[in-house]
This record gives C-alpha cells, sequence and structure tokens, in this order.
C-alpha cells in the first residue's frame, strides 16, 4: 500500500498543472495613443495622433466576460476645410471571449465629440479589441472603433473617425 501510495505522488507531481484561465473581472483604467482617421461624408480625410485615458468594470462569466466602459481622448485632427477635431468621449459595453490570457471583444455605445468651429457631435461608436494580461494584474491591448457622429451641431455632412489604439492597462 505504501508504494501504491508513493507511486500516486510521484505521478501527480511529474502530470502538468492545470493552468487557470485569467480573471478579467473587476475595475480596470488605463492610458491608450493612436491614430485616428476623421471626415466629413464628401471631404478627405485627415489623420493624426490621438490619446486618453479609460477605465470600466468587467464581469467575469468563465470563458466570457462582459463589461461597461468609459474613455476621454484629446485629439488634434484638423481637416482640408479647416474643421478642428479637438476631443472624443465615450460610454460604451463590451462583450468579450477568453482566449489563454487575453480577451478578445467587441464593443457597442455612444461618442460624443468635440470640434472647435463646428461645436459637438454626437453618434454610436462601436469596435473589436484584444488585450492581453502580462501579469495578474496589468494588461496591454489594441483596439479599433468607428466614430458614426452624424451631424456637428446641425451642419451637413455627417463626420465619421475612425481610430486603432494601442492600450495599457492596470485592474485593481
Amino acid at each position: 500500500m505504501k508504494h501504491i501510495k508513493s507511486a500516486a505522488l510521484a505521478i501527480a507531481l511529474l502530470m502538468p498543472s492545470t493552468v487557470m484561465a485569467q480573471d478579467w473581472g473587476g475595475f480596470y483604467g488605463g492610458l491608450q495613443i493612436g491614430r485616428g482617421d476623421f471626415g466629413l461624408d464628401g471631404t478627405a480625410t485627415t489623420t493624426d495622433n490621438t490619446y486618453g485615458v479609460f477605465g470600466g468594470y468587467n464581469q467575469d462569466f468563465g470563458s466570457y466576460v462582459l463589461g461597461l466602459e468609459l474613455e476621454a481622448e484629446g485629439i488634434n485632427i484638423t481637416t482640408t476645410g479647416g474643421t478642428d477635431l479637438d476631443s472624443q468621449y465615450g460610454a460604451k459595453a463590451r462583450a468579450g471571449y477568453k482566449v489563454g490570457n487575453g480577451l478578445v471583444f467587441a464593443t457597442l455605445g455612444y461618442a460624443v465629440v468635440d470640434t472647435s468651429n463646428l461645436g459637438a457631435g454626437r453618434g454610436a461608436t462601436y469596435g473589436i479589441g484584444y488585450d492581453h494580461a502580462i501579469t495578474d494584474r496589468m494588461f496591454i491591448g489594441i483596439e479599433y472603433q468607428r466614430h458614426d457622429i452624424g451631424n456637428l451641431s446641425g451642419a451637413n455632412p455627417d463626420a465619421e473617425l475612425d481610430q486603432l489604439s494601442v492600450r495599457a492597462g492596470f485592474r485593481f
């Protein structure tokens, strides 16, 4: 009997341990930088840098994650027509699926952009992204977002902002 227990212990020690999946639940926040492509329907688009902060809360349900996120970004894009895009604020729902230590997610929400000469515009925002845990509390990621702003203060044409951002954040 002693040899059976010893053999069972030896087998247990040699077997690979089960890897726990990353827990994405709780509050988080971070910084993002990227490139934005802004334009009005019928005019050429202009590309420049974007930078901002984000924060939110995720609920982890095993293999999938649901959450809410807020963001604020400074943007310094001027179109060839002279429209200056200064900032973007958004609130969005996130739905994600765990892949190892990563989270593939989609977003859907509401965005407000502010221009220095045409006022503010509001509309839908949606996108996709990937966050990867580099420790149990820190992650890096990439996200593409599309902001369909609509009319800026009643002026035609509609405005659109496409963004590709790199993100780094901490979970609390």
